[in-house]
């Protein structure tokens, strides 16, 4: 399961881990939120959530980083999620925590200084954010464009998708691509069908889960480490 940084921070402060918050399951935080609420997390406070809610995986220090800007401005937004990044990593070294950092950038320059940084660190599994994507319309093509474009520039082992659930664009990703995480899952199970007991809702959500899993499966990598199945489900 994956939950946002925000939903780790209020689990925290009721005393919860991810091991007694969600037990036998593999949990990923992630810094994907809001822009208003990002400005209140900075490396100290990820390391000291990271240190008290135990994830499994990490994704850590997401800046924002819009085609809209000026790319003097996107070049400094990347330095420093870059550096934030490097330092969290040094500082949660000790922990057994997976960071899979998310790769930013709107050229492909912009993008390959996200990649070097990767190297140096040691990451060869990443994550890319895709629910901008949609917020204003349908850019799905595009989206499909530049995923294959991160894995011909990058060449990652695998790579993550964070906000896209749909089948119809997973099944035309590249082999990297080994997990997707959103809400897609909520409307697909029935969740919020009070006409549904949960024995329903269960039956939904499994074969939806395995329509995605076996699009996953379609020559994909998949990163054993870090997951047992191709689905993450996203949500607070």
């Amino acid at each position: 399961v994956m939950i946002s940084v925000e939903a780790a921070r209020r689990f925290v402060e009721q005393g919860e881990t991810a091991a007694s918050a969600f037990p036998n399951v593999l949990v990923a935080v992630t810094t994907t939120i809001h822009d208003d609420q990002l400005e209140w997390w900075y490396p100290d406070r990820e390391v000291d959530l990271v240190r008290d809610f135990q994830p499994d995986i990490y994704l850590p220090c997401d800046r924002p980083v819009y085609a809209g800007d000026r790319p003097a401005e996107r070049r400094d937004t990347i330095r420093r999620y870059l550096n934030d990044l490097a330092d969290v990593t040094d500082r949660l070294s000790d922990m057994p925590v997976a960071i899979v950092p998310l790769v930013k950038g709107v050229t492909e320059s912009e993008r390959r200084q996200c990649y070097q940084t990767f190297r140096d660190l040691g990451f060869d599994r990443w994550a890319y954010y895709c629910a901008q994507y949609f917020l204003y319309g349908n850019r799905g093509e595009a989206l499909v464009q530049d995923v294959h474009s991160v894995v011909q520039e990058g060449s990652p082992r695998g790579l993550v998708l964070v906000g896209l659930q749909s089948g119809s664009y997973l099944s035309r990703m590249p082999a990297e691509v080994f997990a997707a995480a959103g809400k897609r899952w909520i409307d697909q199970s029935n969740l919020r069908n009070d006409a549904l007991d949960m024995q329903q809702i269960q039956r939904h959500y499994g074969t939806w889960k395995r329509h995605i899993e076996n699009i996953l499966d379609g020559g994909q990598t998949r990163l054993s480490d870090y997951v047992s199945s191709g689905v993450i489900a996203y949500g607070d």
